[in-house]
C-alpha cells in the first residue's frame, strides 16, 4: 500500500508537471528506489537499446521478490525484445538476485521470449497465408480469363510476389485484354 501511494504521487509529479526523459539523472525520477526503478524502465523505453549495465541498474533498486519484479522484466522484453539479448537480461538477473529467485525470473524471461516468438510466428503465418490466398486468386483469374497456359507461364512469378504487387496485378488483370499487360512494367 505504501508503495502504491508512492507510485501515485511520483507519477503525478512526473507525468503531469513534466515529461520523463531517458537522459535525466535517476534521482529526478523519485527518491524512493523502488519507484525510481519503475520510472527508469518507463523512461528508458524510448532508448533504442539497453546495455547490460542498464539492465542491471533497473533491477538493482527493486528488492528481490517485489511484486513488480516480473512485470518489469516482461515490460522490458515487450519494449526492447528486439534490441536486447536474452543473455544480457539473464546476466542482470543473476547479478541482482540469488538462488531460486534467479531460476524463477530466468524462466519468466524465457517464457516471455517464447511468447514473443510465437506471436511473431503467428503474424508471419497470417501474412504468408494472405499472400498465398491472393496469389491463388490471381492465378485463378488469369486461368479463367487467359487460359491455363498463361497461368503456368506466370505461376512462379505470382507465387513469389509481395501482397502489394499481387493487388496491383489483380486490378490490372480485371481490365487487361492480354496477360502480358497484367505483368508489364509501369
Amino acid at each position: 500500500m505504501i508503495f502504491q501511494s508512492h507510485c501515485r504521487a511520483a507519477m503525478s509529479s512526473l507525468i503531469f508537471e513534466r515529461r520523463m526523459r531517458a537522459d535525466e539523472a535517476d534521482e529526478s525520477y523519485s527518491q524512493d528506489p523502488q519507484v525510481r526503478s519503475v520510472f527508469r524502465a518507463m523512461a528508458w523505453a524510448y532508448r533504442e537499446s539497453l546495455s547490460r549495465d542498464q539492465l542491471e541498474k533497473l533491477l538493482e533498486d527493486l528488492p528481490s521478490g517485489h511484486p513488480l519484479e516480473k512485470p518489469l522484466l516482461v515490460y522490458l522484453i515487450q519494449v526492447h525484445g528486439n534490441t536486447i539479448e536474452q543473455s544480457d537480461l539473464n546476466y542482470a538477473v543473476t547479478q541482482n538476485r540469488s538462488g531460486e529467485r534467479v531460476e524463477e525470473l530466468t524462466m519468466a524471461v524465457a517464457e516471455e521470449w517464447r511468447q514473443e516468438g510465437r506471436q511473431e510466428g503467428r503474424q508471419e503465418g497470417r501474412q504468408k497465408g494472405r499472400q498465398e490466398a491472393k496469389a491463388s486468386d490471381l492465378l485463378r483469374l488469369i486461368e479463367r480469363k487467359f487460359g491455363s497456359q498463361a497461368k503456368r507461364l506466370y505461376k512462379e512469378r505470382v507465387e513469389k510476389a509481395s501482397l502489394e504487387q499481387l493487388d496491383h496485378w489483380f486490378d490490372r488483370a480485371i481490365d487487361a485484354a492480354r496477360v502480358e499487360n497484367v505483368f508489364a512494367e509501369d
